[in-house]
């Protein structure tokens, strides 16, 4: 009895904790969807001094500060970003195994390596198999290109933003580019690549493929973040600073915020987490007494022999899933509705393998 009453405390506790953990949670996103829907939209071609420090939505075209180019095999568009892809013929190799009987009739294993050529992004190590087939370096590599002073209409946006844009088109590969390659190698275009090797038609190991894809200057996105001067800047809320986020197309404040990066709350997360915990061990504490129902054929003696410990974890789980989900609702966020089910399916779930484990170990009676 008295590690049951422990765990009635410590449920107690638990349950408040957790309760005002979760209520916290549930104001602050309220709070921030408030925010979000009073940023106040605005021209990408024209600023507002007197939106200074403000939280302002901004829908435009992006643009960088100048061409983005490759020096390797010299490609140059005006864009936000470019990428070079770089693939190289290799040589692959893979194990066969076959079986083969000796004149004894005797069965054996043989394996033996099978050595073929493919096109690869990804560097192919087979020197250590066999030196005749060692897959030369790469000369240069996949990579990126980034504008390093984005801006939507007139507001620059940090430039890590760009990196989340994946309207990737293809670029057609050109004579003139592929006649100015200077690779120490001839360079062919060929539709969407240019070949470096000597014949496009006979590639041989070490060979390249490189082709380029461009998210083009002009595309439509929508921004959010503090006014500050001619950029958008992290804005302050409830002693956090919440960075700009930016996405492709025309989209509301909260689409973008859930867009961009996560914001990180390592406090709300340690207070839930310590919470289930607290509440696993004060169910652990609490089924301890009835352990001694194993000797029953019941649903409660199935739990009971199924072990504490395990159902402490289902209640413990599922129990505070289906709290969190009905102060969601109560706060008018449908989010918890899926909490309830998710909360109630793992509940579900638990009983009916703790149910069937139950009944696997009880003796069987001879007719």
């Amino acid at each position: 009895m008295r590690n049951a009453l422990a765990g009635l405390l410590l449920a107690a506790g638990a349950f408040a904790l957790f309760g005002w953990n979760e209520h916290r949670i549930v104001d602050r996103e309220n709070a921030l969807e408030a925010l979000l829907d009073s940023a106040i939209p605005v021209r990408g071609d024209a600023i507002d001094d007197g939106l200074e420090g403000k939280l302002v939505l901004v829908q435009g075209p992006l643009r960088g500060s100048g061409p983005l180019r490759d020096g390797k095999v010299p490609y140059e568009a005006t864009a936000v970003r470019l990428r070079r892809t770089v693939q190289m013929y290799q040589w692959e190799t893979r194990v066969e195994k076959r079986e083969e009987t000796a004149p004894d009739g005797t069965k054996r294993t043989v394996e033996s390596e099978i050595f073929t050529r493919v096109w690869s992004e990804e560097p192919i190590e087979t020197s250590g198999r066999d030196a005749s087939h060692a897959n030369p370096e790469f000369p240069f590599e996949t990579a990126t290109f980034d504008a390093e002073a984005p801006r939507v209409g007139s507001y620059r946006v940090p430039a890590e933003l760009v990196s989340a844009i994946d309207a990737w088109q293809a670029v057609p590969a050109v004579d003139a580019v592929a006649g100015r390659a200077r690779l120490g190698r001839p360079v062919f275009a060929k539709g969407t690549y240019y070949f470096v090797g000597e014949d496009p038609d006979a590639p041989q190991v070490g060979d390249l493929r490189v082709a380029h894809q461009i998210v083009p200057e002009g595309i439509t996105v929508s921004a959010i973040g503090k006014q500050a001067g001619h950029a958008l800047a992290a804005f302050e809320f409830r002693g956090e600073l919440i960075e700009p986020s930016l996405l492709e197309g025309e989209h509301g404040a909260r689409e973008i915020y859930q867009a961009g990066p996560a914001s990180s709350r390592p406090l709300a997360w340690v207070a839930r987490v310590a919470s289930v915990v607290l509440v696993c061990l004060a169910f652990f504490l609490l089924l301890g007494p009835f352990v001694r129902l194993r000797e029953r054929q019941d649903v409660l003696g199935d739990l009971a022999r199924a072990g504490a410990v395990l159902t402490s974890l289902v209640l413990g789980l599922s129990i505070p899933l289906v709290v969190a989900g009905a102060i969601w609702i109560a706060a008018g966020q449908y989010l918890g509705i899926g909490l309830v089910v998710l909360g109630v399916g793992i509940l579900a779930l638990g009983i009916r393998g703790r149910v069937a484990a139950g009944r696997a170990r009880r003796p069987k009676i001879a007719a």
